[in-house]
């Protein structure tokens, strides 16, 4: 999460410029990032740092459960 007050409207503006997210519900509470994007990032990080992968992901899983969306 961030610590900003500001990040709905970071949000709105990176949406309405065709950057890299798309609006998961009509309330545009939830995001994720565009396909290919998501995909470079996840290449990236395969290639950079392929030890963190696992953790990372068992981090992510961990949030998931613990936001009740498993």
């Amino acid at each position: 999460m961030l610590e900003t007050s500001c990040s709905a409207s970071v949000l709105e503006e990176i949406e309405r410029e065709n950057l890299f997210v798309v609006p998961l519900d009509m309330s545009r509470h939830w995001y994720r990032y565009h396909q290919l994007f998501a995909e470079l990032l996840r290449t990236e990080l395969r290639r950079s740092e392929p030890d963190l992968v696992a953790d990372l992901h068992r981090r992510a899983a961990n949030w998931f459960e613990s936001q009740g969306l498993s």
